[in-house]
């Protein structure tokens, strides 16, 4: 149904879809126009509680005069417990007067920052693993850097663990192996039996053995099983504590399209222990699930333990139908499947749920607003790919990157270029999200105006390029925002890419630079590969992962593709940008510890210190509080 928009500029435009007002200014009035700016004005106020009462267009500033780093809550109360660590210790621990060869941090400012977006978020209240219900429309201001750093954020930890723990297996190969190869009958009934099997022993319990340990479910209660199918039949026939229902889930297209793709097959997925995880790599979970799966079956279907064809059904549970959430990793890397190196841009997008979410359908008059599912995909894409693997685990390190790719979620930056860029589109081309003929000379249209207009808020506000510290920082803002403007007005993920590789030269020719050494290589050379045949160059974008040539260790880049992938998406109606398996496997927010609904909003609960990891060991740490061990056990009491 077409619809029409007023613009600033009191222009009527027919849209084949609506551009959605209500997630750019909040709770908008209908009717009511959009003020293109407003996202802008967010953000001078923004400057204000950063810097205080000044004059944001101004160039000059001052140093030397902030009490270095205990102008910081944070760096101050980390100072206090380092010298404790010291004491008892007697080994030198954090002294911040060694940060710059005796000087301290913080002779400039040490900003605080705020969560981007949340102000205007309306859904999303309910109780979730990690934390009881958030009240939507609640901003979070005045975190630290130090709050988003992986370490400290648990969170930020908890959403790859998510990742490189869930086991995904088709079940149709051992439901087919038990009726063709024992003349089992595989009914409802018996599939609830598994299941329930399967929960009581993926985590805690025995099966079919005797004299053998078990765990304390305290230790593992984030560790579950469930399934999903495209059969209404079939779900409405299993136990609703094993499914999850997709219609209640998804919207009513997207659940069509999704329902449409699994048809009658029925996938399982498994979480194992978070704790577990952590004593292994992503690898664990398909042999971990293997093992306990093959074990619950037996128990649910009598199967023989011993026969020769009870190793075929075993290879079929184990290796017959298991999708990763991540391939393996070279040699010179060095992880197994489900490492988050591994994983797809396409399946980060999937995995973000963002796209399901009212905020991004509903919104006014039921518009669709693909900008609010790039922003939400490439913020763990940032958070992961760049703090998590690139950082943490390839270079070796525990600081700094988090205040590299803060910027795409916090201090509403990212959104003013983007939401710009997709409202100068639709006017220009007169059509709606997703339909701008993916022309290369429209993109590169988008881009130019986009890149034009990013320059000009440096030029324009000083204070955003001492809140983006470097070069390659405003350079990743600003192609991240050109590939979300083009991706969103084209639903073309490759010609949004193409766009952020054209933006290089863009700002190259404005500024001369763009970053440290080698930073712009796979930038400089990406909008030729990105039209190659070449297998190693020109995959679709959606397929690529951290370890094709061109990207394998670039720093502020690969979350602004994940991004990419999932707005581009939205944009063209479709529920999935890659795998629909995937998009299903991480949709029950209801159990999973990360809320991948809202990916800035459990960051920023992390930031403060407000969300619960799971795999937490205290129940059988001293004092022995809580659980089985609160009663201290007589022998160790007559130790002490």
């Amino acid at each position: 149904m077409s619809q029409t928009r007023t613009s600033k500029e009191n222009t009527v435009v027919e849209e084949g879809r609506y551009w959605d007002p209500h997630a750019v200014k909040g709770h908008l009035e209908k009717g009511k126009t959009w003020e293109r700016m407003s996202i802008r004005d967010d953000c001078g106020n923004m400057f204000k509680s950063k810097f205080g009462d000044i004059d944001f267009t101004s160039k000059n500033t001052e140093y030397y005069k902030f009490n270095g780093v205990m102008q910081s809550k944070r760096k101050s109360e980390a100072w206090e417990i380092a010298k404790r660590i010291t004491r008892e210790r007697g080994i030198p621990n954090y002294n911040p007067d060694l940060h710059l060869h005796g000087v301290q941090m913080g002779q400039r400012m040490l900003q605080t920052y705020k969560i981007t977006g949340l102000e205007r978020e309306w859904a999303g209240a309910e109780d979730t693993p990690a934390h009881p219900g958030w009240v939507p429309g609640t901003g979070i201001y005045g975190i630290e850097m130090d709050d988003v750093n992986y370490e400290n954020n648990m969170a930020m930890q908890q959403s790859r663990d998510d990742i490189s723990r869930t086991s995904i297996n088709g079940m149709n190969i051992p439901h087919e192996t038990i009726e063709r190869r024992f003349g089992k009958e595989v009914t409802p009934e018996t599939i609830n039996t598994y299941m329930e099997m399967l929960n009581h022993n993926l985590g805690a319990g025995a099966l079919i053995q005797e004299h053998v340990t078990e765990t304390n479910p305290e230790l593992v209660k984030d560790c579950y099983a469930i399934m999903f199918t495209g059969d209404d039949d079939v779900a409405d026939a299993i136990d609703p504590r094993f499914i999850t229902n997709i219609d209640t889930h998804f919207p009513e297209y997207q659940a069509t399209q999704l329902k449409d793709q699994i048809k009658d097959k029925i996938y399982q997925v498994c979480r194992i222990p978070t704790m577990a995880l952590r004593t292994s790599d992503g690898g664990l979970a398909r042999a971990w699930v293997g093992q306990q799966a093959s074990l619950a079956f037996v128990g649910a279907y009598d199967i023989p333990a011993g026969d020769a064809v009870t190793s075929d059904f075993v290879f079929t549970i184990k290796h017959g139908d298991v999708v990763f959430t991540g391939t393996a990793l070279p040699y010179r890397r060095a992880q197994r499947v489900n490492s988050i190196g591994g994983v797809p841009y396409g399946y980060y997008a999937d995995i973000c749920q963002s796209s399901r979410t009212p905020e991004a359908i509903k919104g006014l008059d039921g518009g669709i607003d693909p900008v609010k599912v790039t922003v939400e995909a490439l913020t763990p894409g940032c958070v992961l790919t760049d703090q998590g693997w690139l950082h943490n685990y390839l270079a070796g390190g525990s600081s700094s990157w988090a205040s590299y790719v803060m910027s795409v979620y916090t201090d509403e930056i990212l959104e003013d270029p983007s939401y710009y860029g997709a409202d100068w589109g639709m006017h220009h081309y007169k059509c709606g999200v997703g339909e701008v003929p993916n022309t290369l000379k429209n993109g590169m249209e988008i881009a130019e105006v986009v890149g034009q207009h990013f320059l000009a808020s440096y030029d324009l506000y000083p204070a955003m390029c001492e809140t983006h510290f470097g070069g390659s920082q405003r350079f990743l803002l600003q192609c991240a925002a050109i590939g979300a403007a083009t991706g969103c007005l084209t639903g073309d993920t490759d010609l949004g890419q193409t766009m952020w590789m054209y933006n290089t030269h863009i700002q190259k020719e404005h500024c001369m630079r763009l970053g440290f050494y080698g930073h712009d290589m796979q930038d400089q050379m990406g909008c030729g590969h990105n039209s190659s045949y070449r297998s190693d160059q020109g995959s679709p974008y959606e397929l690529r992962n951290m370890n094709f040539p061109d990207q394998a260790m670039h720093v502020g880049h690969v979350g602004g593709y994940v991004g990419i992938c999932g707005g581009s998406a939205h944009a063209r109606g479709a529920a999935y940008s890659t795998n629909p398996v995937i998009k299903l496997a991480f949709a029950d927010h209801e159990h999973i510890q990360f809320d991948w609904r809202y990916p800035r909003r459990e960051y920023g609960r992390g930031a403060l210190h407000d969300f619960m990891p799971a795999g937490e060991r205290s129940v059988v740490c001293p004092p022995y509080a809580g659980g089985i061990t609160a009663n201290i056990p007589p022998m160790y009491e007559k130790k002490r």
